[in-house]
């Protein structure tokens, strides 16, 4: 089974950070070890598209470790299209909230940078699982959001 989401070897590291241990996530991009982006700027410069994706200018973002309700057209129902909108919110609220960094982790298959998104220090993806907009994703298969 090949894993083309972040590469086998990242998601084992991150197995404690997930877990809520401490330990640190892994940073940096799978292929170099670039530093994460950190800044009280680059908050200004993201846009929400919806509960797991973001884009800084042209670079889109796909946050690692959760998955979302699908968001507008792409809802397959009415609860779903709720849904996204109140996790789309959410991720607005926390990354307005303070220092945001980007940890990138390589692409998927649609071309969209993978990365750990933090705000001061706090990774999103758990936020968002533990208030019950999101939920743990690490590729494959997707279970649905409607009823």
């Amino acid at each position: 089974m090949a894993f083309r989401y972040a590469g086998f070897a990242t998601l084992l590291a991150m197995i404690p950070f997930l877990l809520d241990l401490d330990h640190e996530a892994p940073s940096g991009t799978v292929s170099g070890s670039a530093p994460p982006t950190a800044s009280p700027s680059l908050r200004d410069r993201i846009s929400v598209y919806d509960g797991d994706t973001i884009r800084l200018g042209r670079e889109r973002i796909r946050i690692v470790g959760l998955d979302t309700p699908e968001y507008g057209r792409n809802a397959r129902c009415r609860e779903e299209a709720l849904a996204a909108e109140r996790a789309k919110r959410e991720l607005q609220r926390l990354l307005a909230s303070g220092t945001v960094a980007l940890h990138r982790q390589g692409t998927d298959r649609y071309d969209r940078t993978l990365a750990r998104v933090t705000v001061d220090g706090r990774d999103v993806a758990p936020a968002l699982i533990e208030k019950g907009l999101a939920r743990p994703y690490y590729g494959g298969r997707r279970a649905g959001w409607c009823g």
